[in-house]
């Protein structure tokens, strides 16, 4: 059996288990790098009685990325149900307040409060932590390009990026690509 080498200063890899990975469908690989994200979030959370998923949300909310459910929703895909049930547990934690619009009742504005804010200041060294530990070992020019990935994956699913068997559109060299969520949220 070949020896364990390092693929970076904290991972030990086995060679084999390293190339079998290789072969697995992109869907599979996105997925198992999805569920460790999330554990790992979830993880460092706890102290907060958090979940990352609710931490999403009210960050999302408290950088201006969306101000009412619907936005939430149509922004990042999440399913109507789920979202209603992350902001009731914000909203009972007290780390968001709904208000209607003066503009339109009908509409619902979600604003983090106080204790919100002072929850994303304190945890967002541990997300920002788990994000280099993620990319530990890569270049900037390799974070910056699987970045690049995962945001026009992300707008081909969303339906902003190139029909199914059609190439995806080329940038042209002098746009400025948009923030992908993740930097969003990782920025102060």
């Amino acid at each position: 059996m070949p020896a364990k080498k390092p693929l970076s200063g904290r991972s030990m890899v086995d060679p084999d288990f390293y190339q079998a990975q290789q072969k697995m469908p992109l869907g599979f690989l996105m997925g198992m790098i999805a569920n460790k994200l999330n554990r790992w979030v979830d993880a460092e959370l706890a102290p907060w009685k958090i979940t990352g998923s609710q931490w999403g949300v009210c960050r999302m909310i408290n950088k201006g990325l969306g101000n009412t459910a619907a936005d939430l929703s149509r922004r990042y895909g999440y399913d109507s149900g789920a979202l209603a049930r992350i902001l009731q547990a914000l909203e009972n934690k007290g780390l968001i307040r709904r208000e209607r619009s003066s503009d339109d009742q009908r509409r619902v504005n979600l604003q983090v409060t106080e204790r919100g804010r002072t929850l994303i200041e304190e945890s967002l060294p541990r997300i920002r932590h788990i994000g280099d530990i993620t990319t530990e070992g890569f270049s900037a020019e390799e974070v910056k390009l699987f970045k690049d990935f995962l945001l026009r994956a992300h707008l081909h699913l969303a339906g902003d990026g190139a029909k199914a068997g059609e190439p995806a559109p080329a940038p042209a060299s002098d746009e400025v690509p948009p923030l992908s969520p993740w930097d969003r949220l990782s920025r102060p």
